[in-house]
């Protein structure tokens, strides 16, 4: 189950370990919320388009058209949502205000931009600009109201819908894009409106769901009926993380830093959803399996109910359980840095309250003992997968 030329879990290590003084990167704040919310859309926003790039870039890459694709999408939602909360800041100017709106509205930027950001955009943005971006929110909020499409496995409802589609890749990012350009012009002159424009074209399709009528280079939706749903993401979060956090040369660490974290911590909760409904036969009872596939706390959700799983395998293999107890330290240590899944998207909670408020990290450790603890997750689920598969065997040579 251990591969030494990957990062795995380390007795005694820890999120905040400062391997090398000359790698560590100072988190501060502006303590200027508007800034500071600024900030962090850019950040997702060139990372999503980072990715995209990359996406566009690699001659029809299956893996990456299907699996990167989904965390690209991700962050240039959550790009745009950071940037609507930020753009009605200035206007609500209250503290009790701003969070009684982020409270109220929580994913839904359709809301942001039609209570707030609209009639103070009259006169940064041209009328057919201000529609096209009503209409393309509009429909984004119909179908991700939740902002969880890409984050999560698909619903069975949305495959009925789409199992046989394809997602073209650079019509949806191209979408994306324009509405953040859009959205962009309406910052402050201290934040450069037109930092991020492109030819506009308000002719362009506000559909947020841009389908193809062939797979190539794009986005396949379909999914075996003998997958468990979360290959896809699991691979896509983890290896997205992994090309952001190699993008030093033209991005700087705080840029990537909430991005990438992000991304792992999503691929964490990923993996352990995906031994929750391990198919062995020593096993979650359906109820939890039922009642914690959409929970965010590692801890006390998750990792309390699979632990049984491994353990039980794990003495079975003759595995070293030490490994577990030490994997259990890392969960603990994620669920008490994020319990909601949230820290790594916003710079301050609904009180607005900052996080990660002047702390100091070193940002490859941060990864590598990220990265271990999901390579141990990811360890786990490929010795469960082989126990399967010989549980089948042994049934179909009794029966």
């Amino acid at each position: 189950m251990i591969d030494p030329t990957r990062n795995w879990i380390v007795a005694g290590s820890d999120f905040y370990d400062i391997k090398n003084p000359a790698d560590v990167l100072q988190i501060t704040w502006t303590n200027n919320i508007y800034d500071d919310f600024v900030a962090m859309s850019e950040s997702y926003y060139l990372c999503a388009h980072a990715t995209l790039s990359e996406i566009v870039n690699s001659s029809h890459d299956n893996a990456k058209n299907d699996m990167w694709f989904l965390p690209g999408m991700y962050m240039y939602r959550q790009a745009i949502e950071l940037l609507c909360k930020a753009l009605i800041i200035p206007i609500l100017n209250n503290k009790n205000q701003i969070i009684g709106a982020f409270t109220q509205y929580k994913h839904n930027i359709e809301s942001l931009f039609s209570q707030h950001i609209l009639p103070s955009a009259i006169n940064r943005l041209a009328s057919e600009e201000a529609k096209w971006v009503a209409d393309y929110l509009l429909h984004l909020e119909y179908i991700d109201s939740k902002s969880d499409l890409f984050r999560y496995p698909f619903r069975d409802e949305f495959l009925s819908n789409y199992s046989k589609d394809y997602l073209d890749v650079v019509d949806m990012a191209n979408g994306f894009e324009q509405c953040y350009s859009i959205l962009f012009k309406c910052v402050g002159p201290e934040h450069n409106p037109l930092k991020y424009q492109t030819d506009i074209d308000c002719t362009m399709s506000t559909d947020f769901l841009r389908f193809s009528s062939y797979g190539i280079g794009n986005c396949d939706l379909y999914e075996s009926p003998w997958d468990n749903g979360f290959y896809k993401q699991i691979e896509g979060y983890s290896n997205v993380a992994a090309y952001i956090f190699s993008k030093s040369d033209v991005m700087p660490q705080k840029q990537r830093f909430f991005p990438v974290v992000f991304l792992l911590r999503n691929a964490i909760e990923l993996s352990l959803k995906r031994i929750l409904i391990t198919k062995t036969e020593i096993r979650a009872s359906d109820g939890i399996r039922r009642g914690k596939k959409n929970s965010h706390f590692l801890y006390k959700d998750l990792w309390i109910h699979v632990k049984p799983v491994i353990e039980h395998y794990s003495k079975a293999s003759q595995e070293d359980l030490s490994q577990i107890v030490i994997a259990e330290e890392y969960i603990k240590k994620i669920n008490a840095i994020d319990k909601k899944g949230d820290v790594f998207r916003y710079p301050v909670d609904y009180g607005l309250q900052y996080r990660f408020t002047n702390q100091k990290v070193d940002f490859n450790n941060v990864h590598s003992w990220m990265q271990g603890i999901f390579n141990f997750l990811d360890g786990c689920d490929d010795m469960l997968s082989a126990i399967y598969d010989h549980e089948c065997e042994m049934r179909n040579y009794y029966y």
